[in-house]
């Protein structure tokens, strides 16, 4: 049976998080003002690995963009500010 969860992650540009082993990630966005990601799993919830990502606004230059999984756009303050956020690749 597949569950659908959601995660806190920090606002930074490197937010980290453990999550189960064979976690999907869905989607990511702004509740109550706290960024989230929710994912899928149906795994063992004590079979975790940490899970590591790249918060960039919109016009930010990276030289890691070849090593990172597109998510999703992100805003914040009512539209204000737009960020993207990747997972970095293993």
């Amino acid at each position: 049976m597949r569950v659908i969860w959601k995660k806190e992650l920090q606002i930074t540009d490197y937010p980290e998080a453990v999550l189960p082993r064979d976690a999907q990630i869905l989607s990511a966005g702004m509740q109550f003002d706290k960024l989230c990601i929710w994912f899928m799993t149906h795994g063992d919830p004590l079979d975790v690995k940490k899970r590591y990502f790249r918060l960039m606004g919109t016009g930010h230059k990276s030289n890691e963009i070849n090593d990172l999984v597109f998510i999703s756009t992100i805003q914040m303050r009512g539209g204000e500010l737009i960020f993207h956020l990747f997972e970095m690749k293993e």
